[in-house]
């Protein structure tokens, strides 16, 4: 796959050549930036891996109703966090509660329909 040519460094009168922005000398990377690579503020705080699947298992195995509308426990019900983690969430257990999938679309779509009228204010 053919790269871009290289650019200028956006310092005036730097002769360093970049795919993007400034040189490493004036404060940049020489790389494009990829906003989707950088880590948000609440990744840091998530569990992944074998910790998360036996946190959510104890959930799972602890609550037996959907903690929204009540209904008995399905096999494919979701551990949802009850504060969302862009709001400030975390993964204690405190936070998670079992979920039906009908309740977790519904909730989704409500905080994702809330966070785009904050987002245009």
């Amino acid at each position: 796959m053919p790269t871009r040519p290289l650019r200028a460094c956006r310092q005036p009168g730097c002769p360093a050549l970049v795919a993007h922005g400034a040189c490493p000398q004036h404060g940049g990377t020489g790389l494009p930036e990829r906003p989707w690579a950088r880590p948000s503020a609440s990744s840091a705080f998530r569990l992944r891996g074998a910790r998360w699947r036996a946190l959510r298992l104890t959930v799972l195995a602890s609550e037996v109703q959907c903690y929204l509308c009540g209904a008995w426990a399905h096999d494919d019900d979701i551990v949802d966090h009850v504060v969302p983690l862009a709001a400030g969430g975390t993964d204690d257990r405190d936070n998670l509660r079992r979920c039906c999938r009908t309740c977790h679309a519904r909730k989704t779509a409500h905080e994702a329909a809330r966070a785009r009228t904050t987002a245009t204010r």
